[in-house]
C-alpha cells in the first residue's frame, strides 16, 4: 500500500510541475531565430556530395517485383 501511495504522489507532482512549468518555454521568444533568414527561392543550391558512393545509380535487387534496394537519391 505504501508503494502505491508513493506512485500516486509522484504522478500528481509530475502533473503539477508539467502544467506549471511547460507554458513558460512554449511562450518564450527565442533569441536564436533572429539570426536566421527565411529563404523564399524555389531553387535549392547545388548539392555537394561528400562521398562518391552517394551518387550511385539505383540498383535493382533480385526480387524486382517486390521491392527495390535502398539507394540515396540526390534529387529528393
Amino acid at each position: 500500500m505504501i508503494y502505491t501511495m508513493k506512485k500516486v504522489y509522484a504522478l500528481w507532482a509530475s502533473v503539477c510541475l508539467l502544467l506549471n512549468l511547460a507554458p513558460a518555454p512554449l511562450n518564450a521568444d527565442s533569441e536564436e531565430d533572429e539570426g536566421h533568414t527565411i529563404i523564399t527561392d524555389t531553387e535549392l543550391p547545388p548539392l555537394k556530395l561528400m562521398h562518391s558512393f552517394c551518387a550511385f545509380k539505383a540498383d535493382d535487387g533480385p526480387c524486382k517485383a517486390l521491392m527495390k534496394r535502398f539507394f540515396f537519391n540526390i534529387f529528393t
